[in-house]
């Protein structure tokens, strides 16, 4: 960066001269979209965890038993989602192969 009368600034001078970026505005105008994301994010976690149902402790006497089981009640559409991710994380070798062959056979077959 150079002066107006043509000299090399200091490297002190030129970060004195320089707002913080609170003072300029850029993350008072960052700060809502920020906040939108992470409520998004927040919903997506809550929709595909779903609502858990932890174990059950129960006290028999002077001893306390953890009943396992701990289960979560996730919606429809989670779970359908669950699948796809499932079958492609499973097999998406297959996937690609059967992809290339039918884009492959598409292209030459005209």
């Amino acid at each position: 960066m150079r002066r107006p009368h043509g000299g090399l600034v200091r490297h002190s001078e030129f970060h004195e001269t320089v707002q913080p970026i609170g003072e300029a505005g850029f993350r008072k105008s960052a700060e809502p979209l920020t906040s939108h994301v992470r409520s998004l994010m927040r919903f997506i976690s809550k929709w595909w965890y779903g609502k858990e149902h932890p174990a059950t402790i129960a006290k028999i006497g002077d001893r306390q038993i953890i009943i396992t089981g701990g289960t979560a009640e996730r919606h429809w559409t989670a779970n359908i989602v669950r699948g796809i991710v499932d079958f492609y994380i499973r097999n998406w070798q297959w996937l690609f192969g059967s992809l290339i062959i039918i884009v492959l056979a598409v292209y030459f077959g005209k």
